[in-house]
């Protein structure tokens, strides 16, 4: 997955990082197409906010990013489309490599 990375002050830009120049500024290949030099203390990563999950059957664990909208709490149960429980270990975790948006329900659990 390559590396993303978006501006932190005045217009907004993101996109591709493509290299390092000689004087250390960065390449980035813009989401339009365009190519532009930034200062690297002008840019941060563009990292997708994710959260950790572990499966109940076994010690499987792996990291999803949050769907649009949805508020997601560690201890959550979830049950994906493809029919596999899991629980929310983390949140927030900003990892690189997510499984993609998770897709599936939350079980909704009532004390008896």
């Amino acid at each position: 997955m390559p590396r993303r990375y978006r501006t932190i002050k005045g217009p907004a830009f993101a996109g591709i990082y493509m290299n390092t120049t000689s004087a250390g500024d960065m390449v980035l290949e813009l989401d339009n197409g365009e190519v532009m030099v930034f200062k690297p203390h002008h840019l941060e990563e563009d990292i997708p906010d994710t959260f950790r999950v572990k499966a109940t059957a076994n010690n499987y664990s792996c990291h999803y990013e949050f769907p649009n909208g949805v508020d997601i709490k560690v201890n959550d149960v979830l049950i994906s489309d493809s029919s596999n429980v899991y629980v929310v270990m983390e949140t927030e975790t900003k990892n690189r490599n997510p499984k993609g948006v998770f897709k599936g329900r939350r079980v909704v659990t009532e004390v008896l």
